[in-house]
C-alpha cells in the first residue's frame, strides 16, 4: 500500500509573506542610489543647458549622430564626476532622507546631573515656552554640596556637539548643545563651561563646572 503524503497548504498571501523583507541596510544602499540617481539628472541638466550656449560653426553643421554621440559622452562625464562626489547634491539628499527615515533612538540620557544619586538634587518643570521645549529648574538639596564653590558637574544627557558656550564670571553662563534627531538641550547656570563650540561629547561627560548654590535652568527642544 503506498503512503499519501501530507503537504501543508499555505495560502498565496502567506507565502509573500515569508520573503526576506529588506533589511535597513538594503533600504540605505537604495536611498544613496536614488540620490545619486537624482544628482546624475540635475548635473545632466544642466551640463544640457551649458552646451545650448555654445554657437554651433556654420562652416562644419553638426550631424544628428554627432550630437547623438555628444549626449551620451556628456552622460558618461556625468557619471564620472558623480562617482567621484559630483557637487554634493546626493550626499545632501541623502543625509537628509535618512534622518526622516531612520531616526536615531534617543537613549536614557545620563544628565545633566548625576543620575545615579538623585537626592541631592531636585528637578522642577517649568510652564512650556513653545510647543517644542521643555524646561525644567535644578535645585540641589545636599547642604554639604550647595556650600563648596563649583563643587558639581553638568553633563551632557546624550551624545552631542557643542554649538555654543557663552562663560559669565558675574552672571549666569549659557550652553547650546546639538543632539541627534534636530534635539538640542540648553542650560543656564553659575560657572564655567570646561568645552567649547565645536566639540563632540559623549554622552555623561561633564562640559561644565557649576557653583551648586545657585539654581540651573535646563531645556530640550526639537
Amino acid at each position: 500500500m503506498v503512503e499519501k503524503t501530507k503537504y501543508n497548504i499555505i495560502s498565496i498571501d502567506r507565502f509573500k509573506s515569508t520573503k526576506n523583507t529588506p533589511t535597513q541596510n538594503d533600504m540605505e544602499q537604495k536611498l544613496r542610489k536614488a540620490s545619486e540617481m537624482y544628482e546624475q539628472q540635475f548635473l545632466g541638466e544642466m551640463l544640457k543647458s551649458m552646451r545650448s550656449t555654445v554657437s554651433e560653426s556654420e562652416l562644419v553643421p553638426s550631424s544628428m549622430g554627432q550630437k547623438i554621440y555628444q549626449n551620451e559622452l556628456d552622460s558618461e562625464y556625468v557619471k564620472a564626476w558623480v562617482g567621484r562626489g559630483g557637487i554634493g547634491l546626493s550626499d545632501l539628499i541623502y543625509n537628509q532622507l535618512h534622518e526622516k527615515l531612520f531616526p536615531q533612538k534617543m537613549l536614557k540620557p545620563l544628565g545633566p546631573m548625576p543620575l545615579d544619586n538623585t537626592k541631592n538634587f531636585k528637578m522642577m518643570e517649568m510652564p512650556a515656552t513653545s510647543e517644542n521645549q521643555k524646561s525644567f529648574k535644578i535645585e540641589v538639596q545636599n547642604e554639604k554640596s550647595a556650600n563648596d564653590k563649583l563643587g558639581m558637574q553638568l553633563q551632557s544627557p546624550w551624545d552631542a556637539k557643542v554649538l555654543q558656550i557663552q562663560n559669565n564670571e558675574d552672571s549666569l553662563s549659557t550652553a547650546l548643545l546639538e543632539h541627534a534627531n534636530n534635539v538640542q538641550s540648553i542650560y543656564s547656570f553659575k560657572g564655567n563651561a570646561s568645552v567649547k563650540a565645536g566639540d563632540q561629547l559623549i554622552a555623561g561627560q561633564k562640559f561644565a563646572n557649576i557653583h551648586p548654590s545657585h539654581a540651573i535652568y535646563f531645556g530640550i527642544r526639537s
